[in-house]
């Protein structure tokens, strides 16, 4: 092969693309790129087909440009002749500025595949592509990014998700989540001994049972990330599975019977997590108002109302919230989902205060509940389900982070309004957020014996108005 890449892009897309390609080939490798490589005077078509044809890979720029441009969705048709008939990877997609609802939009299969992220930074997504070719030719596998010859199972996941096949999604998803529930209730007696012995024994206890259930959680982790609403739908099985594991667990200490409950905290926060790295608020909202078994034979409730879903199972550290779940990512079950550790705690307070707005937003369906926010009524604190560690948040990083998830005020009223029909004026809507920001102030307040100095009124999202009051 003359190249090791071909950059395939819009042209609107090249103050990215151009610092990109720049940087590839100051790290070595032989790229494709047209301002490289086209002269006055050449055959364009000629000169595209030449590297189309003789590049290793072909490093796909996707954005709301590309989307919308003819020519380089040939290039990308080409691309994939190629995959298809090589039989081995050659499309390495990166998202620029789009996220993947709008990929799957455009194309579920591309939404489908493992891609970089141009929001991760230049050196980040110039290193996955560098790793890519340096893999030995014989040993690449057909899944995007994957660094060694044999499919991890979130790349088995994914690939089995972009194939399109819902009896074979099923099949893989019923192997992996089939032994938990026996595998737990072996667990049980480790976890008995565990709990009487210290709170050292307890939280290695917990990361054992962590470990039996992780591989049922990746079928959800692919899904979430892939934007497949349907296949995350299969995948959730194994939540009401958890949720009344306690039924099957006989007598016992109440921590170690409740396991499958507070196994719950695991799959929602680094789903949700992982719903916000790539885009998909609405993933946070359909995950919320999901149907699971209630306390009660024969009732059902909400995920938004099981409390042991957004509560680590292991005691709380506030100077290093999420602790427990970062500690986790090393396992070969997390760390592919996200690009460092860093990035994944921000993303799971970013996922924690969408799920604790959507929880105000519920509780003000009622008006019992939008007085109790009005008023700021503080011994409602009993009640917050969602663990508001995003009242945490360092005021800097908080407008920053929320301008991610809302470039405005309108922004975060369409997803407090998501799913709920009327009209409700802004003012009120700001008025209880403001309550609720004084309600979770005063739930942590308790939960940290007033330990922690917190000013949750100078967390402020875009539009907010100032707090005359």
């Amino acid at each position: 092969m003359d190249y090791d890449v071909f950059v395939c892009h819009a042209s609107e897309d090249k103050g990215f693309v151009e610092p990109l390609a720049q940087a590839l080939k100051d790290k070595g490798l032989n790229v494709w790129y047209d301002r490289f490589e086209l002269k006055i005077g050449d055959s364009l078509r000629q000169k595209i087909d030449h590297g189309l044809a003789n590049s290793r890979y072909g490093v796909v720029v996707l954005s709301e440009a590309f989307f919308k441009k003819n020519w380089p969705q040939t290039e990308l048709d080409a691309l994939e002749s190629r995959q298809n008939k090589e039989g081995r990877k050659v499309i390495l997609p990166i998202w620029n500025e789009i996220g993947a609802a709008k990929v799957q939009e455009y194309s579920p299969i591309l939404a489908s595949r493992l891609a970089a992220q141009s929001d991760h930074g230049l050196d980040v997504v110039a290193d996955q592509i560098l790793n890519v070719c340096a893999e030995p030719d014989e040993s690449r596998p057909k899944s995007v990014f994957q660094t060694s010859g044999k499919l991890g199972l979130r790349e088995n996941c994914l690939e089995v998700i972009r194939q399109g096949n819902r009896s074979e999604w099923v099949q893989l998803v019923d192997k992996l989540q089939a032994p938990i529930d026996s595998q737990l209730l072996e667990w049980k007696q480790e976890g008995e001994a565990a709990i009487h012995k210290d709170a050292a024994a307890w939280r290695a206890a917990v990361v054992k049972a962590a470990e039996i259930c992780f591989p049922g959680f990746v079928p959800l982790f692919a899904s979430v990330e892939a934007g497949q609403k349907e296949r995350c739908k299969d995948a959730t099985r194994i939540l009401r599975h958890l949720a009344v594991l306690e039924d099957k667990m006989g007598s016992g200490v109440k921590h170690v019977l409740r396991i499958g409950l507070n196994m719950l905290y695991l799959p929602g926060s680094i789903s949700m997590a992982i719903a916000v790295e790539t885009g998909q608020h609405d993933f946070v909202l359909d995950w919320m108002l999901m149907a699971m078994p209630g306390y009660r034979h024969g009732t059902e409730m909400r995920w938004a109302e099981i409390r042991s879903a957004f509560w680590p199972p292991v005691g709380f550290d506030f100077e290093q919230p999420f602790r427990f779940l970062v500690d986790l990512y090393d396992s070969e079950h997390i760390c592919g989902f996200f690009p460092s550790e860093e990035r994944m705690r921000e993303y799971l307070f970013k996922a924690n205060l969408l799920q604790s707005i959507i929880e105000l937003g519920l509780l003000t369906r009622s008006e019992k509940g939008a007085q109790i926010v009005e008023k700021r009524d503080r011994t409602y604190k009993p009640n917050v389900n969602v663990l508001p560690f995003w009242c945490l948040i360092k005021a800097n990083d908080f407008r920053t982070w929320t301008l991610d998830l809302f470039s405005s005020g309108d922004d975060f009223f369409r997803f407090f309004m998501m799913d709920r029909g009327g009209h409700i004026p802004p003012e009120r809507i700001w008025d209880w957020w403001k309550g609720w920001k004084t309600i979770c102030h005063a739930c942590l307040d308790e939960i940290t014996g007033h330990m922690i100095f917190l000013r949750t009124e100078w967390l402020i999202l875009p539009g907010e108005p100032a707090d005359n009051s």
